[in-house]
């Protein structure tokens, strides 16, 4: 373990500010020692938007690392050490189920504000952006994003951007051993 903290001080030696370590709390003391930002998963998506550094490094499962992606601005690249690491929560909703359930309600009159917790995946974040209401409902997703202190979401729902995808997060996920 020697070895990898003595390569870690290093890569963060020659970026500096350039870089930020993130991690869940749930992470190992090990990991957690080189981390700039701890929390859990809400606190450390919340806290993505304030960063400045061109390099994070998110050290927690897959959907934390797309939140933070989704999340970051332009020209920070969002490295995730173990992309294979798994959430069963982030599983429990597919995004197929939920774009057909919402048509289904929306078919039979039933308006809904569609939400979707960050302890998702970027498919299902993806469709209920799709899905989100438009004028007067619209206004009262906001409101109750307001009342829910969902800030940085609110950010988004102002932007005119296409639907992130798994492939676009892919494209910013790199190998930790290229950060040099």
């Amino acid at each position: 373990m020697q070895d990898i903290s003595s390569a870690i001080e290093s890569i963060r030696q020659r970026l500096g500010s350039r870089l930020c370590i993130m991690g869940h709390h749930y992470e190992s003391d090990d990991v957690v020692e080189h981390c700039d930002v701890t929390g859990d998963s809400l606190e450390l998506a919340r806290r993505i938007p304030s960063i400045d550094a061109e390099f994070i490094v998110f050290c927690g499962v897959s959907f934390m690392g797309e939140s933070a992606a989704l999340l970051a601005k332009p020209g920070q690249a969002v490295i995730l050490p173990e992309p294979a690491a798994d959430c069963q929560m982030a599983r429990m909703a597919a995004a197929a189920d939920a774009r057909r359930v919402l048509e289904q309600m929306r078919t039979l009159g039933l308006d809904v504000l569609p939400l979707a917790y960050v302890n998702t995946d970027v498919p299902l974040k993806a469709t209920i952006e799709e899905m989100k209401l438009r004028g007067e409902d619209h206004d009262k997703l906001v409101e109750v994003y307001v009342k829910l202190e969902f800030n940085s979401f609110l950010k988004k729902l102002g932007a005119e951007t296409t639907a992130p995808t798994k492939a676009k997060f892919e494209e910013l996920s790199i190998e930790p051993e290229i950060v040099t």
